[in-house]
């Protein structure tokens, strides 16, 4: 909001202007000629935005020591999800939270309705009337490790409820069904980073799902068309109309092991068919490029958390020939082993960027998260995100999510591995310019 009246005061350091003369007369001119350079100063001085966000932290009743409450989170609207894959014994639970006058409040947890689940919470995503919560160590058909993930749609009263366990139709032992889950429209994809393709372990594969209506049935699956044993494609995944992209961090790429890669797909006539294999420009040894992803469309965030020591995110954007490295982002100062890029979340030519490892002062792997805007020609930073009670080993960061106005960052391991979450609600003040 605009502080019309500041632009009357003068700049900090400035003098009133000397009415002394030999005539009296001459103050009523000095008044006037003052009023004059106010309203010259009011039109000529360009109002400067500066940002303010408001912290809210969060921690459900019910999460006790080892809950790992904000294991992952996903906001939508009024409503965010988080999962706590450690609560009761690693059995798992996720809450929903929504915001109303008064800020957000714990509005329900959920558990999976079936004895075989592990780590429910491990992934959670939430779109609209419905939500994917996975548990990748869970073991249906007694299958260790094989995953799973389990939707929920509201009823009419508002109350969330399970109404469908997806599993891969070729699901094994240690599968890791659930390692990430994304959706746009009616298409739904889960990784399977641990899945065995061939005599392949943990080459990993991808599923999509269909939704008809809030039941969901398996469509397709994709796996890389030079994968490898130990590969773990399907770490993360994201998908936009008839573009998915699939990460595989711990790809050997040449001579390094780990550095990582993210493939591209495009849905041609009902099929994904692989259209470009992604690195990064300066990747190296066990870079884990592909661990985070983030795509709004028209541009693709690719995490790297060891990449410098620091960790990087890799901006790309399709020239119409295929998809190109643009910028490689990072933070000025950021510390060792900070884990910068270990989630992403886009929106609006805005990046939500997490680095869980960071220091604060003394205090080692604080964490911290990053804001980075789109200026026109590249990505700058343009906020950093600080718990207020942050202390060592909180590792704020590990899971962020953000729509333009609401930032959600998570911190597994305050009190006793309980974990917490942050709200940050953005204003945007109006200053005149002058300096106080």
């Amino acid at each position: 909001m605009a502080e019309i009246g500041r632009a009357a005061a003068l700049p900090r350091g400035g003098t009133a202007p000397d009415t002394r003369g030999p005539s009296t007369d001459l103050g009523l001119d000095m008044k006037a000629l003052a009023a004059s350079i106010a309203v010259a100063l009011l039109v000529s001085l360009p109002l400067r935005a500066e940002d303010v966000w408001t912290e809210q932290r969060a921690v459900p009743d019910e999460a006790g020591a080892n809950a790992q409450f904000g294991a992952a989170a996903s906001l939508d609207g009024s409503l965010a999800l988080f999962g706590a894959d450690g609560e009761d014994s690693f059995k798992g639970a996720a809450y929903f939270y929504t915001k109303g006058a008064g800020g957000w409040t714990e509005l329900q947890r959920i558990t999976p309705d079936d004895t075989t689940a592990a780590e429910f919470g491990y992934r959670v995503l939430l779109r609209g009337d419905l939500a994917i919560v996975t548990a990748d160590q869970s073991s249906p058909n007694n299958n260790t490790a094989q995953g799973s993930a389990y939707v929920f749609a509201p009823d009419n009263t508002g109350t969330w409820l399970q109404t469908q366990i997806l599993l891969a139709d070729d699901g094994q032992t240690f599968d890791n069904f659930g390692s990430t889950a994304s959706m746009d429209g009616n298409t739904l994809v889960i990784g399977a980073h641990g899945a065995t393709v061939g005599p392949n372990a943990a080459q990993g594969a991808a599923y999509l799902f269909a939704n008809h209506s809030g039941n969901f049935s398996q469509s397709g699956k994709v796996v890389a068309d030079d994968g490898v044993a130990f590969d773990n494609f399907g770490i993360t995944t994201a998908i936009v109309g008839d573009t998915l992209f699939v990460g595989a961090a711990t790809a050997q790429i040449g001579s390094n092991f780990g550095q990582g890669a993210v493939y591209a797909y495009h849905l041609d006539n009902g099929t994904w068919t692989q259209q470009q294999k992604l690195v990064a420009d300066d990747g190296a040894s066990g870079d884990n490029f592909g661990l985070s992803l983030a795509f709004d469309g028209t541009t693709l965030m690719v995490g790297s958390i060891f990449s410098g020591g620091t960790g990087a995110v890799y901006v790309f954007t399709n020239d119409g020939t295929g998809w190109q490295q643009q910028q490689r982002l990072s933070v000025d100062g950021i510390s060792q082993y900070s884990f910068f890029g270990n989630a992403i979340a886009l929106h609006d030519g805005e990046a939500l960027i997490g680095a869980d490892g960071q220091n604060v002062g003394t205090d080692t792997t604080v964490g911290a998260a990053y804001l980075f805007r789109f200026d026109g020609a590249s990505w700058v930073q343009a906020h950093t995100f600080l718990s207020s009670d942050g202390t060592t080993d909180d590792f704020f960061g590990l899971a962020v999510d953000y729509d333009g106005s609401t930032a959600l960052i998570s911190t597994l391991h305050p009190n006793g591995n309980q974990g917490a979450a942050y709200f940050y609600t953005h204003d945007t003040i109006f200053t005149d310019g002058f300096d106080g």
